[in-house]
């Protein structure tokens, strides 16, 4: 599958076609992964919610939705999305 897209509302308008649910589907899927492949077991990241406070922390291990994140001696369970790279 190729999407090209010329401007922003393109974008709105294939996002908000009910006919391209399995395409937004699979685009959500990628982003997911690609977001999860770029940590990896020693990767020093922040995380925190957008408007919360921010932790710096080192991942201990990877899961398949979320990584364990070790900051100031705590263990934290971390959605990949809530982290990113330092």
């Amino acid at each position: 599958m190729k999407l090209e897209f010329n401007n922003l509302p393109h974008i709105l308008e294939f996002i908000r076609n009910p006919q391209n649910k399995d395409a937004i589907l699979l685009i959500e899927s990628c982003i997911y992964e690609t977001k999860k492949n770029q940590f990896k077991v020693g990767s020093k990241v922040i995380f925190g919610r957008k408007k919360g406070k921010k932790h710096e922390g080192v991942i201990e291990k990877i899961n398949s939705s979320k990584a364990t994140v070790v900051s100031n001696n705590r263990q934290w369970s971390v959605p990949f999305e809530l982290m990113e790279g330092i």
